[in-house]
């Protein structure tokens, strides 16, 4: 394993420990984002992506959250919405 993911499992190791966050077994980004989000809210979701903890492919305007929030895949980070759906809309 080289040195930069390890010391990214590091970060999120020490971030569910200082958040009280019950890891499991590994998980998915979006799970970890719901984890974070249920929690600590929305804002920690942002502080999470800003630390390099939760991974964000981009910020784009999210009509249920009434922000500009991360999201990966096309799904916000925040509430799960689609930004395809909503771009339809």
């Amino acid at each position: 394993m080289n040195i930069n993911k390890q010391y990214f499992l590091h970060q999120i190791d020490q971030y569910a420990i200082a958040n009280d966050i019950d890891m499991g077994n590994a998980m998915t980004n979006n799970e970890l984002a719901v984890k974070i989000y249920e929690k600590s809210g929305q804002y920690a979701i942002y502080d999470a992506v800003n630390k390099g903890i939760l991974h964000a492919d981009a910020w784009r305007d999210c009509i249920p959250c009434e922000d500009r929030t991360p999201h990966e895949d096309g799904c916000c980070l925040v509430c799960g919405t689609l930004a395809s759906i909503k771009e339809e809309l």
